[in-house]
């Protein structure tokens, strides 16, 4: 089996998995940033879901508006924000809030979160810092509510998708 076929079989408690396979995997990590991260969270309220599937398995960092130079990505930050607080989420970055990290692609390998075989579902369409660490990164728009069900067209089932 390739790596990813490996990582996968893994997530998704099979013995062997190849391609074409479905496979229905348990995420290790969700990274959540403000750009895309603010949508969901409004669809993931709509639907009336209410808390995410694992406070200690979802990242949100506030990065890529820094400083935020409009009223709009204001609110998308503080979107996250009081996100992050209600749900209580263990891991919070936001840019200037007492953190001293970089860009979301590099913090996941400096604190640790990421670690070889792990799979990162994420909103972000760059992981390259994912690939160093020997883990998969899905990047798609999705905030988990509860599972992901992974396919070829990458659809979800009981998560909070975008189109």
């Amino acid at each position: 089996m390739t790596l990813t076929e490996k990582i996968l079989a893994r997530a998704s408690a099979q013995d062997r998995v190849g391609a074409g396979d479905i496979v229905h995997v348990k995420v290790d990590l969700v990274l959540v940033q403000e750009a895309t991260g603010p949508l969901s969270v409004i669809e993931m309220r709509r639907m009336g879901a209410e808390r995410v599937f694992d406070v200690g398995k979802v990242v949100v960092v506030c990065d890529h508006f820094v400083p935020n130079a409009t009223v709009d990505s204001a609110g998308q930050t503080k979107l996250l924000r009081d996100f992050s607080q209600e749900q209580g989420l263990a891991y919070y970055y936001e840019a200037g809030r007492g953190h001293n990290f970089g860009v979301e692609h590099a913090l996941l390998p400096e604190e640790g979160l990421i670690r070889p075989g792990m799979v990162r579902w994420g909103f972000a369409s760059r992981f390259g810092s994912t690939d160093v660490v020997a883990a998969l990164a899905l990047g798609i728009s999705c905030l988990i509510a509860d599972s992901l069900h992974a396919s070829s067209s990458a659809t979800a089932s009981t998560s909070v998708c975008l189109p």
